[in-house]
C-alpha cells in the first residue's frame, strides 16, 4: 500500500534473480512502507498463513560495505584506478551520487579539478594517502572528511601515496536532480577546462583564459574575440565598431 493513499500497486516482473529482486525491493520500499510477494500479499487476508512485510531501509554500512545480501556485492566494478560502487539508486538520494572505492595504491581516484555545479565531500573509511588541495598536499587516513566546495579555488585530488590503498565514501550534491547540470570542470595539471552538461561537451584549453576587464571595457563596442585572446572590429547591431584598444580609468 502506497503512503498518503489508500490502493494497492502491483509489480508484475519475470522471474528475478536474488541481487534484481532485493533491488527492486529496495525501490519499492522508497514509496511505501508495506511492500509483499504476491504469495506475502495474500498471506496478508489469510488467518492460517502469515504475510511477510519485506520493506527494506534506505540503509548501508558503509564501513563493512559491501556486506551481506546478494545484491551489494553486485555493484562494484574495476576501474582504472580501483574498485568503485555507486549507492544511490539504492539509497534513493535525488540530488546526490554516493559512491564508495578503493584506490589502489601509487594510484590516484581522479584528476586534480574542481566544479562550478557541484559540491563534493570525501570520507576516508580505511588506509593512508594524500589529499591536494589547492596549493597544498597533506597527509589523510581514516576519518578524515575532505570538502569541495564549488568553484575553482580549492582544486582537489585524492591520492594512495603512503603504501597502502585508501576506501572512499565520496558524495556528489547536485543541484537538480537530474543531475545534468551544466559544469564547469577545471584541471589545473592538464591546462584544460571542460564544459559538460545539456548543450554543452567541449574542452577549452585553460591558457586561453584572461582578465574580464578587456571584455567588459568593450562591452558597448563591437568586435568578435580571437582564437588567441586578440580581437577584430566587427559591426554588431546596436553597438559603434570597436577601433583600438581601451584603457581603464585610473
Amino acid at each position: 500500500m502506497r503512503r498518503r493513499g489508500h490502493h494497492h500497486v502491483f509489480v508484475v516482473t519475470p522471474k528475478l534473480t536474488p541481487a534484481a529482486r532485493e533491488f527492486l525491493v529496495r525501490v519499492c520500499s522508497f514509496w511505501s512502507n508495506e511492500v509483499y510477494s504476491l504469495a506475502e500479499f495474500r498471506g496478508r487476508f489469510d488467518p492460517n498463513r502469515t504475510g511477510k512485510n519485506v520493506w527494506i531501509p534506505p540503509v548501508v554500512n558503509v564501513s563493512r560495505f559491501p556486506g551481506e545480501g546478494p545484491m551489494l556485492g553486485k555493484l562494484f566494478e574495476r576501474q582504472a584506478f580501483g574498485i568503485h560502487s555507486l549507492l544511490s539508486p539504492i539509497l534513493g538520494s535525488g540530488k546526490t551520487n554516493i559512491r564508495v572505492y578503493t584506490i589502489s595504491e601509487g594510484k590516484t581516484s581522479t584528476r586534480f579539478h574542481s566544479h562550478t555545479a557541484k559540491e563534493e565531500v570525501y570520507l576516508v573509511l580505511k588506509g593512508k594517502g594524500s589529499a591536494r588541495i589547492a596549493g597544498h598536499r597533506v597527509p589523510i587516513g581514516e576519518g578524515d572528511l575532505i570538502s569541495k566546495p564549488t568553484g575553482p579555488d580549492l582544486p582537489t585530488q585524492l591520492l594512495a601515496d603512503r603504501k597502502e590503498k585508501l576506501k572512499i565514501l565520496d558524495i556528489e550534491v547536485w543541484p537538480d536532480a537530474e543531475k545534468n547540470s551544466k559544469d564547469l570542470m577545471y584541471f589545473p595539471d592538464h591546462g584544460e577546462l571542460d564544459l559538460v552538461g545539456e548543450g554543452w561537451g567541449m574542452m577549452i584549453p585553460s591558457d586561453s583564459m584572461m582578465d574580464e576587464d578587456d571584455m567588459l571595457l568593450g562591452y558597448e563596442t563591437g568586435y568578435v574575440r580571437r582564437r588567441d585572446g586578440t580581437w577584430t572590429p566587427k559591426d554588431v547591431p546596436g553597438f559603434k565598431m570597436r577601433r583600438k584598444p581601451l584603457k581603464s580609468k585610473p
